[in-house]
């Protein structure tokens, strides 16, 4: 469902068009614009809840939000580090792995051949 930003009502689009006049207010929305809103803030909140899981030790279930990331936005960084992060957590080698270790993992990782 598609709310108004202007007064909150409910909006429909009955003629499949990209803007909208909210029978309402008549306030005009352009939902092209608006679905790249609601999925930016997707994703930020997907990365959110995989941090949380991240740091409750749910490996499995962080890269499962870091791959529905993904999976609206393949170039989000943020999410291919955090997905590293995790497997090398998850390896329990954290500690023990060198500088050098830890670049060439994540790197081997995310596609990138050094």
């Amino acid at each position: 469902m598609i709310k108004c930003l202007a007064c909150g009502k409910k909006l429909e689009n009955t003629s499949n068009k990209n803007i909208v006049k909210c029978i309402y207010c008549g306030n005009s929305v352009i939902l092209k614009k608006l679905s790249i809103k609601l999925i930016i803030k997707n994703t930020i909140i997907l990365k959110k809840i995989a941090l949380i899981m991240r740091d409750l030790k749910d490996y499995d279930t962080a890269i499962d939000f870091y791959q529905r990331t993904l999976s609206v936005d393949n170039s989000d960084w943020d999410a291919w580090l955090g997905k590293a992060i995790i497997y090398l957590s998850k390896a329990n080698e954290l500690e023990s792995l060198k500088t050098e270790d830890l670049i060439s993992t994540y790197c081997e990782i995310v596609g990138i051949e050094l």
